[in-house]
């Protein structure tokens, strides 16, 4: 998977073992960053790589997988990715390569949205608002979340033991 992302080109794959992704984050020019690494359980290994399209540096993300799945990647502002994975939400600044928070959930993480300068985090027990310092502003714990849906000022959590309607505020 890529996204192009203004002058810079974001690429994704699952590596094989811990040891190519070893040789991955040692062979970034412009350095790298490893997310997800004090996990108990690997069960498996993807990269993030950031190119430059002009300069061609490259900087990658080497995440440890507990789950399997594949990082949500989303795009914020021309300079930000928030990237979900396991039981973590971080905040990545690709222009300077610097990780500007990455906090640990509640729950497994689900799904991310980004409104207006809010970072919203639905996982699998609840919902989470950011800031963009990494600041939690609302949280509310629910049951198991088994759906989700976003209106324009809330959120409804579908949960094991009925629906929970939250503000985004």
């Amino acid at each position: 998977m890529f996204l192009l992302l203004g002058d810079y080109r974001l690429t994704t794959w699952k590596l094989p073992s811990k040891m190519e992704a070893d040789k991955v984050a040692q062979s970034s020019l412009k350095g790298s960053l490893r997310l997800g690494e004090s996990s108990c359980y690997q069960e498996c290994y993807y990269a993030i790589r950031i190119c430059h399209h002009i300069t061609e540096d490259v900087f990658c993300i080497v995440l440890f997988s507990e789950t399997g799945e594949m990082p949500s990647l989303l795009s914020i502002d021309k300079d930000k990715i928030a990237i979900g994975y396991n039981r973590n939400i971080a905040l990545f600044n690709f222009c300077t390569n610097k990780l500007l928070f990455e906090k640990e959930l509640y729950g497994t993480f689900f799904f991310a949205k980004h409104v207006d300068s809010k970072l919203i985090v639905i996982t699998e027990v609840g919902f989470v608002t950011f800031d963009m310092n990494g600041e939690v502003l609302k949280s509310v714990d629910t049951d198991l979340v088994t759906a989700f849906e976003f209106y324009s000022d809330s959120v409804i959590l579908h949960t094991e033991s009925g629906d929970v309607k939250t503000d985004m505020s």
